[in-house]
């Protein structure tokens, strides 16, 4: 299991989950969104999936529903309390690793 973020990073994280879910309607809870991962600086993975976003009262989280192919290799939920998220421009980044314990960075775009 991931170390817990200090409290700014908390915090900031989950100022990030909240920025993405009111930037559009449909955000809150399930959605579709392109999902893109990142090793190295390059794309691993790209496709359109479902994605819950959800603050709830002491977490905020992001679950990706992955294909099949890539459930054995991703974490499927991202919590604040663990991963660095960052809001820009309409992108969620995660900062996080894989099952493998890989570097990896998760953008969330919504369609």
């Amino acid at each position: 299991m991931s170390k817990e973020l200090p409290f700014e990073e908390f915090a900031d994280s989950q100022n990030a989950i909240r920025e993405y879910i009111h930037s559009g309607a449909g955000h809150w809870g399930t959605h579709k969104a392109e999902v893109t991962v990142l090793r190295d600086g390059k794309t691993v993975f790209k496709n359109t999936v479902s994605v819950v976003s959800l603050i709830e009262t002491n977490e905020s989280f992001v679950e990706v529903v992955w294909p099949e192919k890539e459930e054995g290799e991703y974490f499927g939920k991202y919590s604040n309390t663990y991963q660095n998220f960052e809001y820009d421009d309409g992108v969620l980044k995660i900062r996080c690793q894989d099952r493998e314990r890989n570097n990896i960075v998760i953008l969330i775009e919504s369609l």
